[in-house]
């Protein structure tokens, strides 16, 4: 049957991407509380992209099969979120 990624994984990607939980489910269009934080340059990694592989990778090494299908799921269903919007 259908399974659905644990509050704790959705909580660490969450905090990944620095957004509220409400906003990765789709119940919010605020990204974060605290918004005006995320317009400080110093809010940004020099390279996004590269900050982004690495932490994912360092995250995937530490996480079950499981985990990490929870992760995929997780992602294909914001992107497909976000297609609709």
């Amino acid at each position: 049957g259908k399974r659905e990624p644990s509050i704790a994984t959705l909580e660490a990607i969450a905090d990944f991407f620095n957004v509220d939980m409400d906003y990765l489910l789709g119940k919010s269009d605020c990204r974060n509380r605290y918004q005006e934080s995320l317009l400080s340059p110093t809010a940004l990694p020099a390279n996004p992209h590269d900050d982004f592989l690495q932490t994912v990778g360092s995250l995937a090494r530490d996480m079950t099969e499981d985990e990490k299908r929870q992760l995929l799921l997780t992602a294909r269903l914001i992107v497909a979120q976000r297609s609709e919007k």
